[in-house]
């Protein structure tokens, strides 16, 4: 991990080291800051993508409203007109029942106006998955994964192999690069790694 604060370098050019053997100590105040830090951002964007579900479970839940809403006035003036078209033809009235219909048409259209509205749900989903796009939770979990289990040994650096120090990037005070030093590994005839 690059940019994290050295307070020590424990060996030197020349060094033997063994399986174990603390290379470098970071500035734990520096490491717990970085992992604190990102933590915050985890939630942050956590929350971020709680309410664009929760924003997008009511659109469609206020699409389906207004489906059931349009189904029940359009039920409505079915069974008014429904009930009037029973009616012997002497108690008809032929401008109510042109009312009636009309009523019914305009319910019945608008109905299928919302049917059609809470199907295509295209602009939500997409802000959804735009919203989704833009955070760096996965980013982010990857940097804590590699920074906790250095927080975690208190910042100290331990060797994995047994061999000789080659070269040492790191110095005490500085910061980490993308390579803290090599060594020649025992094991492997000690050959550079």
């Amino acid at each position: 991990v690059e940019g994290l604060k050295v307070d020590y370098v424990n060996v030197s050019v020349g060094s033997s080291i063994k399986v174990g053997d603390v290379l470098v100590e970071l500035n734990v105040e520096d490491l717990t800051k970085k992992v604190e830090e990102i933590k915050a951002n985890i939630a942050k964007e956590q929350k971020t993508l709680t309410r664009a579900n929760e924003d997008y479970s009511k659109a469609i839940a206020a699409k389906n409203e207004a489906v059931k809403k349009a189904a029940n006035e359009m039920n409505t003036s079915k069974k008014a007109l429904d009930d009037y078209n029973s009616l012997k033809d002497e108690e008809k009235d032929p401008m109510l029942g042109e009312s009636l219909k009309a009523e019914y048409e305009s319910k019945s259209s608008i109905y299928n106006s919302a049917v059609n509205d809470a199907n295509d749900t295209l602009d939500l989903d997409r802000v959804l998955q735009d919203v989704k796009d833009s955070l760096q939770i996965d980013t982010y979990n990857a940097e804590l994964s590699k920074l906790q289990p250095l927080l975690d040994a208190s910042g100290k650096i331990v060797s994995d192999k047994e061999g000789i120090v080659t070269s040492v990037f790191a110095e005490n005070g500085g910061t980490t690069a993308d390579t803290i030093l090599s060594i020649a590994d025992k094991n492997a005839g000690y050959k550079f790694i």
